[in-house]
């Protein structure tokens, strides 16, 4: 994913959101959002020995205990932060990496994978790839990083069925 390590490549990225955690704006990483949000809340960066990539990368939601089927590629892994206000939110079933955190009492979060695309056969043929039709998870999540309520919002908009099924 994205021009390499985070950690040598973002700094100054990491900077301007961990000033916009202090003051409190929603936040929700992707993919290499999530890598930028761990390290402006204090995790770490680990460089995974093969990575994540394709399409069927299983992750599992730790709030709900639902299986998601994801499309990944990346190499690098968030170290959640060693703090009681931060949990892990998603993990990878195939190597049990984590795939996203949430803060327990703020509405930030993240995924490594991307919750808004989904695998499926087009409708019919006047719908392409140049005119996507929006999931119901990409509206609620656009929902809950749009508002200032708190994790509590996130995690029931987390709870309703995603891609494909639940554990």
């Amino acid at each position: 994913n994205g021009p390499g390590d985070p950690r040598e490549c973002c700094g100054e990225t990491v900077k301007i959101l961990r000033k916009a955690l202090e003051q409190g704006k929603p936040t929700f990483g992707i993919c290499m959002g999530n890598q930028v949000l761990g390290l402006a809340a204090g995790g770490d960066i680990a460089r995974m020995p093969f990575g994540n990539r394709g399409h069927n990368q299983p992750g599992l939601n730790l709030l709900n205990n639902k299986a998601f089927v994801t499309s990944q590629n990346h190499g690098f892994a968030v170290v959640p932060p060693d703090s009681d206000e931060w949990t892990p939110l998603f993990k990878n079933l195939n190597d049990g990496s984590n795939e996203g955190i949430i803060h327990k009492t703020k509405p930030f979060m993240s995924a490594q994978f991307h919750p808004e695309v989904r695998a499926r056969a087009l409708r019919d043929r006047s719908e392409t790839a140049a005119q996507p039709r929006q999931t119901p998870r990409a509206r609620a999540t656009a929902r809950c990083t749009s508002s200032s309520r708190p994790p509590r919002a996130l995690s029931r908009a987390l709870s309703s069925p995603w891609h494909i099924a639940s554990a």
